[in-house]
């Protein structure tokens, strides 16, 4: 009996626990300092979409501008709502430590250095060995191939949560349905 408590407590040492989950306030700061995130919080209409769309409602300016707003407005709340899942889904995984180290790279130096070498080398501009030091002790500083992981296997969605692109459908049927009822077009006629 002896050995077999022995046996199962040095498997018990070896297997990890589960992180403490991040909490809300937490994910809160996450998605203050993510530039997408806050990027994507804050959509409006493309000026040119706007403006090629007012250009079929002559006079009728204001009232397109206020339709393709409430889209815009409908589109964020999907991207804020999906984020926000994800990020909580992402926080339960990684728990409350790395969450905070996430925080630390993309409120600090390091997220604006590891982006000034991105797009260097995204420009085709060669990397010297010192940006590329500096680059492996980013990563080995933060879990950023972990985030990256999490984010790109479509886990993060827990199940019973809407589908995004059904939701951005959504938006898209109402406002289409907004101006039928307004009697504006929202595309040229190609019956011509």
């Amino acid at each position: 009996m002896l050995k077999l408590l022995v046996i199962a407590a040095s498997l018990s040492a070896t297997i990890q626990a589960a992180p403490d989950p991040a909490d809300e306030a937490q994910i809160d700061r996450l998605l203050e300092v993510v530039p997408h995130s806050r990027a994507d919080r804050e959509r409006a209409p493309d000026p040119q979409h706007l403006a090629d769309v007012e250009a079929l409602n002559p006079g009728r300016g204001e009232e397109v501008r206020q339709l393709l707003e409430a889209e815009a407005r409908c589109e964020s709340t999907v991207v804020g709502s999906s984020l926000r899942n994800a990020f909580r889904e992402m926080g339960r995984r990684l728990g409350r430590a790395k969450i905070d180290r996430l925080i630390a790279f993309y409120s600090g130096v390091d997220f604006r250095t590891f982006t000034s070498i991105e797009d260097r080398s995204g420009r085709g501009e060669p990397i010297s060995t010192a940006d590329r030091e500096t680059m492996e002790r980013i990563m080995r500083d933060y879990p950023l191939i972990e985030m990256a992981s999490l984010l790109t296997s479509g886990e993060l969605m827990p199940s019973g949560t809407p589908n995004m692109f059904e939701s951005f459908e959504q938006c898209l049927i109402d406002t289409n349905a907004a101006f039928a009822r307004a009697g504006l077009r929202r595309q040229p006629d190609h019956s011509d």
